[in-house]
């Protein structure tokens, strides 16, 4: 299997005409890719978050919720 970088230089360089429905489904591919990418980088940035967020409490900080 080929690695994303692997896949962008092939649509780069790539001279042939595609018809319009397999450019759309490229596009369609790529933004899919794209998003999640984001997602997951958004996961780890709030993960990252609330791991530091309860690094710094401490005992005394934490009180019964009843």
């Amino acid at each position: 299997m080929s690695s994303p970088q692997n896949q962008s230089a092939y649509f780069a360089n790539e001279k042939t005409e595609r018809s319009p429905k397999e450019s759309a489904r490229t596009m369609f591919y790529l933004m899919i890719n794209l998003n999640v990418k984001v997602q997951t980088e958004r996961q780890i940035v709030y993960q990252e978050r609330l791991k530091s967020q309860l690094a710094s409490l401490d005992d005394s900080s934490v009180r019964p919720a009843f």
